[in-house]
């Protein structure tokens, strides 16, 4: 598979799902704020179109619901499995149990209820005519902040997908996902684009937490990143 298909395959449930090696999914990193930015813009065109004939605030919410149908709510459940564990505390090894179990607890509902609903409050305040514009680079970003903060931190344990994907992550294909990110960004124009970039700098405090209690990164905390990182870049760009 060429990198743009491992990266949709993994980022998204469009049909093109095929097997593939850790190393095939390293090499496709550069492809990640790609793939967000197209994930974020056709979501939002839907949400452009309906903004006209249904209102801001309804639109906001369309936007939102077909993002996650493209995803599968991939960052999303791993922002509920995190807080989950943050938020019920205890040793690192009783937060690890708790962001391993598949249901959601209160902390993971409330995480994402708010974060759903600050994303649909923070796009019905974007002017229409940057619309489309702000959602693509904010899937830009939200993807290269995941990749170049998880060669940042450590990975919290031995198996999965931080564990796995993080030591095989070349440092050039790193720096090449962040400067996509950045030009990305820049799309914005200055000021805004100084404030897009900020979305890196959410997702890096949310590292940073989950370093601070667990050692490192998981997948799930990756997801969180994520989502983070789009709040960020929304709310400044």
């Amino acid at each position: 598979m060429t990198g743009l298909a491992v990266a949709i395959s993994f980022l998204s449930r469009f049909p093109v799902r095929r097997p593939y090696a850790t190393t095939d999914l390293a090499r496709s990193v550069p492809w990640f704020p790609v793939v967000g930015a197209l994930i974020g813009a056709l979501a939002g065109v839907a949400g452009w179109w309906a903004s006209t004939r249904i209102g801001e605030l309804p639109a906001a919410f369309l936007t939102v619901a077909i993002a996650l149908m493209i995803t599968g709510a991939l960052h999303e459940d791993g922002l509920a499995d995190t807080f989950d564990g943050l938020g019920a505390g205890g040793d690192r090894e009783a937060i690890l149990a708790v962001m391993k179990d598949s249901r959601v607890g209160v902390f993971g509902a409330i995480a994402l209820v708010l974060a759903i609903g600050l994303k649909v409050s923070l796009l019905a305040a974007i002017p229409a005519d940057r619309y489309v514009l702000v959602s693509g680079v904010a899937g830009a970003v939200s993807r290269a902040s995941a990749v170049t903060i998880m060669k940042v931190f450590p990975p919290a344990t031995s198996k999965g997908l931080a564990a796995s994907l993080s030591p095989a992550l070349s440092v050039p294909l790193v720096v090449l996902t962040a400067l996509i990110g950045t030009m990305a960004a820049a799309f914005l124009g200055w000021p805004n684009a100084a404030g897009g970039l900020l979305g890196w700098a959410s997702g890096l405090l949310m590292a940073f937490w989950a370093w601070r209690r667990i050692g490192g990164l998981t997948g799930d905390t990756l997801g969180a990143v994520a989502v983070i990182s789009e709040l960020g870049v929304l709310a400044f760009g």
